[in-house]
Order: structure tokens, then C-alpha cells, then sequence
């Protein structure tokens, strides 16, 4: 009596099962990438529009916006240093607690608050505030909250501990210096801590407001000197500006209030981060930055403002991990995604073409430049 053979597979059978499900794994995974990135960044356009609407909401309350952040109190030309060591050093985004629902983080947090309050010395810093000698800090404690709204989800290394340091805070200014950063563009002036504990476990951003072009005038003849200074933002140290103002100057429509930034690169390295406490503020005149493309400290041959490795995410620019472009604000509650295009800084003159990418976005973060350009080739 003859017994049936088990039948099973064979050697070569289940090799060709594995490749036929290898193949279809490396066929689905990019559209399942792409899904969730464009789900990712739905949720971070959600997200900048609720802090829109929360600067629109304080403006009700205050008849002014929010200021950029609380740093030293001085005269506006000159004194950046006085403006970036100087008051509590606390960004839009603290101010701005209440008006998205973390009011409870905002009551367990003590500053000087106010534009013409404080500012004068660095003892009003917010993690020296409310420190007495021998206790613990509650500001400190508070300042660890993890904020979602205040993350976005695209930035998954956003929790890496950074190898460089904690920016604590930023402000952009012009010293009317030829040549200057980028030959015609300003300076960038920031101040980073150690990457210890007590920084590295504070709560972070990926959202600061925008100071326009590149910030306000370091010195009187600044104007004169360099042409980027006529595209000043709306928001700087201690601004005191209506929604009415940037009606009557350039539209709402046209004006970026907020943008997106990683912080620092995130190729090779994640050198730096930016906590939400932070007093900061951002311009876009160092371009866009590419999170998946390196900076000019890790450009190949070194530091190369204009060549290769120009183009990643740095602490200097906005930034994203978003592969078309970076997401901002305007000052009608719209978010719009601005293309990375050709947006690398170039040296401009007071003549220098207004339909170039790199000027087109120079006059999207002025507020009151005159420029209204057809941007619907850089924006969506």
C-alpha cells in the first residue's frame, strides 16, 4: 500500500515568494511614504494656523500683536546684543500659551511681561527669574512641557539631543557692513547654551515668527547701505504692531507672520534645537533650508556660503523636512507651502530683478517694502 508523499516547497519555490513580496514591499513603501508625509504635513499646516489664529486673537485682546520676543529694553538701532542678552528672553510662543489652550503651562511660568516692562538687565532671564539661591526652578520645570502644537510631525529627529547646543535665543540685524554675511544680506545674532541636561530636556519648536528679510537696522546708515533692510518684518524684540499697519503697507495676504524651522541641520548631525521658550525670531534672508541636504558647516570643503552645501537646514533659516518646500503663515490666517525653488541668497542691488525666487521671498516677509509680486510660482 503506497502511502502519499507529504508536498511541500521547495528551496528554490520559497526564494521566489520572498523576491515576489521584497518587490511589491519596495513598490508600495514610497506611496505609503508619500501618505504619510502628506498627512504629516496636513497636520502641521492644522497646527500653524491654530498659532494664527491665537496672534489674531491676542490682537483682539491687546489692539497690537504679539511682540517676536522680550529681550533687553533700548533704543532699536545698535544695542542687538543689549536686545539678545538682556529681559526674560521669552519667544511669541510663550506669550501666546493662553490662546492655545495651555494656559496651564503659561500660569506656572513667571517673567516680566510687557513690552515696556523689565528689559534691562540679564537677571530677568526666565530661568533665573524665579530662582532664588539653593531652589529649584518652577519656570525650569515648566519649560520641560512638550507642546505638540508647537511640533512638527515630518521632524522626526526633532527629539535628538543636539551635539552643538540649545538656542536660547536670535535676532537678526543689519550693520550696514559691505560686504557683509552673504555679501549684500545681514547678520544673524544668536545665543547658544551648552547641550546639558538642563537645556536639552526643554520643550522645543519648530515655529518662530518672522522678522522679515533680515531683521531691523543694526545702525542708522544701515538703510543706505544695504538694500535687503527695506523688507522689515512684522515681528522683532518688543514690537508694537497692528494688523491695521500691515493692511494699509502691504496687505495681510502678502506679509509672513510664521514660518517653519528645524533648528539646526539635521544632515549629518542635529547640531542645534530651539525651545519654544525661547526668545527668538527668524528671517528668511539666508533662503530655505533642506532637512535632507547639509549646510555650509558641513559643506564638503568647508564652509561655502555659495556653493555646494549651501542648501540644507541650519539655524540660521527656515527649514523643513517637507521635500517640496516650508510651510508659513500670513497674516490673513493662511498657510501656504513656499517652495524651495531658487531661494539660495544672492548679492542684491537696489535695481536687482523683484521676479527671482530669492526676492520674491525677501518681499513676502516685509511688511511694508511696497512689493506686491505674482508669488504663485514660488507658493501653493
Amino acid at each position: 500500500m503506497r502511502v502519499p508523499g507529504r508536498r511541500g516547497f521547495t528551496l528554490i519555490e520559497l526564494l521566489v515568494v520572498i523576491a515576489i513580496i521584497a518587490l511589491l514591499m519596495a513598490l508600495l513603501l514610497p506611496a505609503v511614504q508619500k501618505v504619510r508625509e502628506a498627512a504629516n504635513k496636513m497636520v502641521c499646516a492644522s497646527q500653524m494656523r491654530q498659532i494664527g489664529i491665537a496672534m489674531h486673537n491676542y490682537h483682539n485682546d491687546y489692539n497690537r500683536l504679539p511682540p517676536g520676543f522680550l529681550g533687553g529694553r533700548q533704543a532699536p538701532l545698535g544695542l542687538w546684543t543689549a536686545a539678545l542678552v538682556n529681559g526674560p528672553r521669552v519667544g511669541a510662543l510663550t506669550i501666546l500659551l493662553p490662546y492655545v489652550e495651555a494656559d496651564n503651562i503659561r500660569n506656572k511660568l513667571g517673567f516680566i511681561d510687557g513690552i515696556n516692562s523689565g528689559g534691562l538687565s540679564s537677571a530677568e532671564n526666565w530661568w533665573i527669574y524665579d530662582t532664588p539661591p539653593g531652589t529649584a526652578s518652577q519656570n525650569a520645570l515648566t519649560a520641560q512641557a512638550k507642546i505638540k502644537l508647537f511640533l512638527c510631525p515630518s521632524d522626526t529627529l526633532a527629539t535628538e539631543t543636539p551635539t552643538s547646543g540649545v538656542i536660547t535665543g536670535m535676532y537678526w540685524f543689519y550693520d550696514g557692513s559691505t560686504p557683509n554675511w552673504y555679501v549684500s544680506e545681514p547678520w544673524a545674532g544668536y545665543a547658544p547654551a551648552s547641550p546639558t541636561p538642563f537645556w536639552t530636556s526643554l520643550g522645543r519648536t519648530n515655529y518662530l515668527p518672522c522678522s522679515g528679510g533680515g531683521g531691523v537696522r543694526g545702525t542708522a546708515t544701515a538703510i543706505t547701505t544695504d538694500p535687503v533692510s527695506q523688507y522689515e518684518g512684522v515681528f522683532s524684540n518688543r514690537n508694537d504692531i497692528t494688523l491695521g499697519q500691515i493692511t494699509v503697507q502691504d496687505g495681510t495676504s502678502n506679509t509672513i507672520f510664521l514660518g517653519e524651522t528645524l533648528g539646526g541641520s539635521r544632515k549629518p548631525t542635529v547640531d542645534y534645537v530651539i525651545p519654544w521658550i525661547a526668545g527668538a525670531v527668524m528671517s528668511v534672508g539666508a533662503g530655505l533650508g533642506r532637512g535632507a541636504d547639509l549646510n555650509e558647516d558641513w559643506a564638503p570643503n568647508g564652509w561655502d556660503a555659495g556653493g555646494a552645501g549651501a542648501t540644507g537646514a541650519a539655524w540660521w533659516r527656515y527649514s523643513s523636512m517637507h521635500p517640496a518646500g516650508v510651510q508659513f503663515v500670513f497674516g490673513d490666517g493662511s498657510v501656504r507651502l513656499i517652495r524651495f525653488g531658487n531661494t539660495k541668497p544672492i548679492t542684491i542691488g537696489w535695481g536687482t530683478n523683484l521676479n527671482n525666487d530669492y526676492m520674491v521671498l525677501l518681499q513676502m516677509a516685509g511688511r511694508k517694502d511696497g512689493y506686491n509680486q505674482n508669488t504663485s510660482a514660488l507658493t501653493d
